[in-house]
């Protein structure tokens, strides 16, 4: 079996070519390059067709496929060889181990499906693996180049990659170009005299005449198989794959070690069952396939019959099963950027409006290709006509779209890296829950450089906002800041270079957050909207090892009504490696140092992700005296309860904890424990993210996380719950004083949260009499909601938003370029208004209507309750 999944990915790795052929080694030719190769079948069998030392009652049967042979040092695939090299292999070395891989057609329950039989043996001294086996190539001819100013360049229906089935002098006279004679009846009619008129058919396509070109000797290309495709070191994992592919024992070895880690270590297990498996099973296609445009009906039936084994690929390790996805997935997206060419050459219609479903997350695949081309043309026509509202010509929209669908193509082509067995394990932890993850190497270690003290970076924040990435925070002196990039900027596209880029469309915010950091020295291209701006910008950044200000805590003082009003801004829960900075250690010498004389506090925790929960604890304990933090339970019957060990707070007058709906996990345990205890006020748009786990990091196979060479996980491995015992999953910490909200909510995260299980309620850690409530605070509240009242600047910006969440043209089916353009006015109004209405992460509170009211709320609060 481990052999056999061995074959099939490297299968799906292999390039479709064969014995390559240069045109051009005669002076005329058909104008372009084409490949001989194909599946090779069991033409006779001899002696030794029962029995092998791995399955003793296997049989070779004439209909049989050989998808794979290995001599014991490299491993092949016949369709990249012709037979003389083939028959060479297959006969092995003295005491050699030979595997051979054959695909099986088997009839069950009236239908034909694929089985796979593994034989192997030693081969003796003098001997031979089969000495009577015999095969045959059932070859087909692709188009690998056409020539530049040839006759078949100038005939739009012929592109590189496409099949051609047969050929000849005539329509009346074709031959077929596939079997034992592709490569006699190819040399025969695709080559001839100066000028002659020649026929050639291709897959699924009608008789089309051409003529011989003259062939360049100073444009010749090398008669060699194109080398394998190379190793995205952003994307690998050195420990199962190098330059000649994927090491299976090492990924069986992989997938065994995460499924049980992840199952031993989460505190609600779930059962590897067929429930499992159908989940996972959707999951993972529509991981690959988001908007349902690249399969089709067939394909997903296909795909069905492997439904509910999911769950025995995970038990056994089996990594097989993405390949085969990916297979079909490249085979599909060669024909759909087709179509994209095909739209893109002819010119954008201005006027009329179309119908086009945007939303196609839930839609039904097509059922034909006639049906996906169809999609597919308007899908295209409405990026084209989106790009020219934004200030592009129509010829820049269109260049722009065939450099992005092309490099679509590009990085799924990668097949033996980790890209797609990242995606295919990811999806599998993400079946415990949104907040369990797996991650490949290079990916784990910029997550720990992300809570380490130091660390290489651009010096911005950015965060997703409604399937957007934004730049959040800028900071001066940085390498972002140097490139000129803005707070309130948009990333929609990132890469190593200009030609190696994945956008924000086609893979999702999250991985294109992944994409975003990287090593010290490494440079990324990035490419803008801009508030306001006509057209996208594109920035090359270098990466710089800087203390990465954008995790360490800051301060700042205002006046304001006589008070002295101090902002303390915590961006995540970041920990040195050796104890020497972390952010409690940071906080309190600001408490100390800049805020040592002021009237309230304002705790910022906006858009703070959390982190160490060791340091929450530490957080919350410079507030609190001897009061409980937050009580922690795992999979055992019991809970544990963090209380502040310090005898008194650092800081005792009065506190405002600022939230978001982005603050989460370690920061909500801050804003939880400083609201139950009265300790202060929380003030913010809405509730915070609810997370209400503790996710322990771990390296696959053992190692640290981040240093593992197979990549490391993240689960649930304990809940947190309020110190009055309540969990806050899904619920988080709701403001007293409420705002309007600035961003929205990620509705995809919140539907995959509300399926997380619910967590029992825990006994209250708090002691009854000992909080104190806070005096004036429903005072302070009427004043708040007076002044917004009357602000035309936060009235203006609530109904916008509001409207905006409402009605959204985006999601519209019918477009055109007069909506586009609406729409597009209609943001930058949005953007202009919010960039002068809401302070950003790192800004001047005193510069916007949100920010000042934030500092009158703290005045008011100061007034009311004066210093302890």
């Amino acid at each position: 079996m481990k052999t056999i999944l061995l074959l099939l990915t490297l299968l799906a790795w292999a390039p479709d070519h064969g014995k390559r052929i240069d045109s051009r080694d005669e002076s005329w030719g058909p104008g372009f390059d084409y490949a001989i190769g194909g599946p090779v079948h069991i033409k006779a069998v001899g002696k030794l067709q029962l029995g092998t030392e791995s399955e003793p009652g296997a049989t070779v049967g004439l209909r049989d496929e050989v998808i794979f042979l290995s001599d014991g040092k490299k491993t092949h695939v016949p369709q990249e060889m012709d037979l003389e090299m083939f028959d060479r292999l297959l006969g092995g070395s003295e005491g050699s181990e030979v595997i051979l891989v054959l695909r099986k057609p088997t009839r069950v329950k009236g239908r034909w499906v694929d089985k796979f039989v593994s034989l192997k043996r030693t081969v003796a001294r003098g001997g031979r693996f089969y000495p009577d086996l015999e095969v045959i190539q059932a070859s087909h001819v692709t188009i690998t180049k056409i020539h530049v100013g040839s006759d078949a360049s100038k005939n739009a229906a012929l592109r590189e990659g496409m099949k051609i089935v047969s050929a000849g002098r005539s329509e009346k006279s074709l031959h077929a170009l596939t079997g034992e004679g592709a490569e006699r009846v190819a040399s025969q009619f695709l080559h001839g005299s100066p000028n002659a008129s020649f026929v050639v058919v291709l897959e699924k396509g009608k008789p089309i005449v051409l003529h011989h070109s003259q062939n360049s000797a100073s444009d010749r290309v090398e008669l060699l198989p194109p080398p394998p495709p190379p190793i995205d070191a952003e994307y690998s994992i050195p420990a199962v794959e190098d330059e000649r592919g994927c090491n299976i024992r090492a990924m069986e070895q992989l997938i065994k070690n995460l499924t049980e880690g992840i199952q031993k270590g989460e505190m609600v297990s779930r059962p590897l069952d067929d429930r499992f498996s159908e989940e996972f099973h959707r999951r993972f296609l529509d991981a690959n396939d988001p908007e349902h445009l690249i399969f089709q009906a067939g394909d997903i039936q296909g795909f069905a019959e492997h439904e509910l084994r999911h769950d025995d690929d995970f038990k056994e390790g089996i990594p097989w099963y993405p390949f085969r996805v990916q297979t079909v997935l490249l085979e599909r997206l060669s024909a759909r950027l087709k179509w994209v060419d095909e739209v893109l050459a002819m010119p954008p219609d201005l006027k009329s409006a179309e119908v086009y479903h945007a939303d196609r997350e839930t839609a039904k695949h097509p059922e034909t290709a006639e049906a996906a081309k169809v999609l597919w043309s308007g899908k295209v026509k409405r990026e084209r006509l989106r790009l020219i509202a934004e200030g592009m010509s129509a010829e820049e929209a269109s260049t722009h779209l065939r450099e992005k669908y092309h490099r679509l193509m590009s990085l799924h082509e990668h097949r033996c890296t980790g890209r797609l067995l990242g995606r295919y394990l990811d999806t599998y932890a993400a079946q415990f829950g949104p907040f369990t993850r797996y991650y490949l190497p290079a990916e784990a270690s910029r997550k720990t450089a992300d809570l380490g003290a130091e660390g290489c970076g651009f010096g911005f924040v950015i965060g997703p906002v409604d399937e957007h990435v934004m730049v959040r925070e800028i900071f001066a002196g940085s390498p972002a800041d140097k490139a000129g990039i803005r707070v309130g900027d948009e990333i929609v596209e990132v890469g190593r270079s200009h030609y190696e880029k994945i956008g924000v469309e086609e893979f999702g915010v999250e991985r294109l957050m992944d994409h975003i950091p990287g090593e010290c020295d490494a440079k990324r291209h990035l490419v803008l909207k801009r508030k306001g701006g006509a057209k996208p910008v594109a920035v090359d950044v270098v990466l710089k090892s800087f203390p990465t200000e954008r995790m360490k805590a800051t301060a700042r003082a205002y006046s304001l009504d006589g008070k002295k009003v101090g902002v303390l801004r915590a961006p995540i829960f970041y920990s040195g490696r050796f104890g020497e900075s972390s952010i409690s250690i940071d906080m309190e010498a600001l408490l100390a140092g800049e805020l040592s004389d002021i009237d309230v506090v304002v705790l910022d925790l906006r858009g703070n992700p959390g982190g160490y929960l060791s340091e929450s604890v530490a957080v919350a304990e410079l507030f609190l005296g001897k009061q409980p933090i937050v009580l922690v339970k795992g999979k055992g019957p019991g809970f544990e309860v963090h209380t502040s060990r310090r005898k008194s707070p650092a800081y005792k007058g009065p506190l405002i904890v600022w939230t978001d709906r982005d603050t989460a996990s370690a920061s909500e345990i801050v804003a939880a424990a400083i609201q139950d205890n009265g300790r202060g006020v929380v003030i913010g748009d809405e509730k915070t993210v609810g997370k209400a786990h503790v996710q322990p990091i771990a390296g696959v196979s053992g190692g640290a996380f981040g240093q593992d060479p197979y990549g490391s996980y993240k689960y649930s491995g304990e809940a947190y719950f309020r110190a009055n015992g309540l969990s806050p999953l899904r619920e988080g910490v709701k403001p007293q004083i409420h705002f309007p909200m600035s961003t929205p909510r990620n509705g995809r995260f919140e539907q995959e949260l509300a399926k997380m299980p619910p967590l029992p309620t825990l006994p209250s850690s708090l002691e009854k009499g000992v909080v104190a409530a806070y005096k004036g605070l429903s005072e302070v509240a009427r004043k708040h909601e007076t002044r917004v009242a009357l602000d035309e600047a936060l009235i203006k910006l609530k109904r916008v938003l509001a409207d905006r969440q409402v009605a959204d043209v985006l999601t519209a089916e019918k477009y055109s370029l007069e909506l586009f353009e609406k729409e597009i006015a209609t943001q930058r109004a949005l953007d202009t208004l919010k960039a002068t209405t809401v302070p950003g992460l790192n800004s001047d509170l005193n510069k916007t209507p949100y920010g000042r009211e934030i500092l009158k709320i703290a005045a008011d609060f100061a007034a009311t309750n004066p210093k302890r």
